[in-house]
């Protein structure tokens, strides 16, 4: 993939939306800084293990998986000022995902090229009743044997527990009575976060069960709207699975990553840790310009326009996040794929700033791919 000729699906030709593309000046400041990859960024990540060539641990245990380094793709993402990438524990490989698990390997070599690392767990996070007490212990164990075993993760940092489902799947006092357990087997070793929709999330903030709270892209997940307009939350995924955005340049081609901005009234940490062991901290000021520069989209489908009042060349749909870059009068100036390019205007209008998020609503308006 090169970075100049990225490709988005907007129902035009990739050479008519290319000639669009429109300089991103005075915006580095409010870059994005923080991606999250539920795969690993190797080259060889879509080979599929033997099952004799998994270990005791479910985890790829091949000398040809998961080692072929894809260097461009952090040289990248180094380049374009992300400091932070947030990896997983997992008991599995699972959901077609072959490097799911950090290893000691790709720690090294994140830490080298000067990443810090936020650890989130997540294993089979949509099955329903996936979440109670009979469960807790076993997670707990499985953590804290990946974490102090393995990966030498130092005390202290966060550890996610990803409840990736919407609150229909597990009740709630099933809910608060594995973040109890979890964090009694846990004892304190590590700070414990939640990444779920805005209901579980205060739910379990309520009952003072995490310290920190991530919110997927998911924008009609119950509860999720009430949080964010809150000021609770600690993290939010603004982008998923994201491949043609110039974050993405790669030698693999099926590399794709998500991105994260943080709450700049939640401190200055996610929990994420250094090479030296040290806890990651982030400049307040930085925090401020991402949080500003980030608005929602409030129409149901709002158009985007090759220049101000001109053509529409693609769409973003309400409650979904653009990063805007500058203003030609009444129009803004996006980047909808937070590679700090803009992509084309949006009337500003149509949006509101971080602390408003809208109310998701069904418009029939389809998310494009990034």
């Amino acid at each position: 993939m090169n970075i100049g000729r990225r490709e988005f699906m907007f129902g035009l030709s990739a050479s008519v939306l290319l000639g669009s593309k429109i300089p991103a000046t005075g915006s580095e400041n409010s870059n994005i800084h923080i991606v999250d990859l539920a795969n690993g960024f190797y080259q060889d990540r879509g080979k599929t293990p033997n099952p004799k060539e998994i270990d005791n641990r479910h985890l790829p245990n091949h000398p040809d998986l998961c080692t072929v380094d894809d260097v461009r793709f952090l040289e990248n993402l180094q380049s374009k000022g992300v400091d932070t990438i947030i990896r997983y524990y997992s008991d599995e490989n699972n959901a077609g995902i072959t490097c799911k698990n950090l290893t000691v390997r790709e720690r090294d070599l994140l830490q080298d090229f000067g990443f810090a690392i936020c650890m989130v767990y997540q294993f089979e996070g949509r099955k329903r009743g996936r979440y109670r007490a009979s469960t807790a212990k076993r997670d707990a164990k499985f953590i804290l044997q990946r974490a102090t075993e393995v990966l030498n993760q130092p005390e202290g940092s966060a550890v996610y527990i990803g409840v990736d489902e919407d609150a229909d799947k597990n009740p709630e006092k099933d809910v608060l009575d594995y973040f109890r357990i979890l964090n009694d087997e846990v004892q304190g070793r590590f700070d414990i976060g939640i990444y779920a929709p805005g209901s579980r999330c205060k739910a379990v903030r309520d009952n003072g069960l995490a310290k920190y709270f991530w919110v997927p892209e998911a924008p009609a997940w119950d509860g999720t709207t009430e949080f964010m307009n809150s000021g609770s939350w600690t993290m939010y995924q603004n982008k998923t699975e994201m491949q043609r955005s110039a974050l993405a340049v790669a030698d693999a081609r099926d590399i794709k990553l998500d991105t994260d901005l943080m709450n700049p009234l939640a401190g200055n940490t996610i929990g994420a840790f250094n090479k030296d062991g040290s806890i990651k901290t982030y400049a307040k000021s930085k925090i401020e310009m991402v949080a500003a520069k980030r608005f929602w989209v409030t129409a149901g489908t709002a158009n985007l326009r090759e220049t101000p009042n001109g053509k529409p060349i693609g769409h973003m749909c309400v409650a979904r996040m653009v990063h805007v870059l500058g203003y030609q009068g009444n129009w803004a100036k996006v980047d909808i794929d937070e590679d700090g390019i803009a992509e084309g205007y949006i009337h500003k209008k149509l949006l509101q700033p971080l602390s408003k998020k809208p109310s998701y609503f069904r418009s029939g308006c389809k998310p494009i791919q990034l």
